[in-house]
């Protein structure tokens, strides 16, 4: 990423205000800019056991604007996830974007792991580091 989008998106931050994690419904409630946005995932179906959710990239544009990717809804999808597996007390505060980017580069995707770090408590704001 260019060192100008490096710049703005490390200035861009959100909060989760609150959650819900049920059999019916996934919902994360995002602050950024006195703005309260509501993220949903779908359900989509049970295939072998497994439920299969999706988050919908509509309310994640709306938040991130202009600096949206579609594998944003992807990281709300297992935020969402690890919040509910670490029992996550909200708010959790000063999520920065540029750290969500960060994990999609290289070959290896980090989103996972920057999801737990979040809902465990051990985020730490990265501020352009690798």
């Amino acid at each position: 990423m260019d060192n100008h989008h490096s710049t703005v998106i490390d200035s861009i931050f959100f909060d989760v205000i609150d959650y819900t994690y049920t059999d019916d419904v996934r919902n994360v409630v995002v602050l950024a800019n006195d703005n309260v946005i509501h993220i949903y995932s779908d359900y989509v179906r049970n295939f072998n056991g497994l439920d299969f959710w999706i988050t919908p990239s509509e309310a994640v544009r709306e938040l991130f604007g202009e600096y949206h990717q579609s594998v944003y809804g992807r990281f709300f999808g297992l935020l969402l996830t690890a919040m509910h597996k670490h029992a996550s007390p909200t708010p959790i505060r000063n999520i920065c974007l540029g750290d969500v980017a960060r994990a999609y580069e290289g070959l290896k995707s980090r989103d996972g792991e920057l999801a737990d770090q979040i809902a465990s408590g051990t985020y730490f704001l990265s501020r352009g580091s690798s």
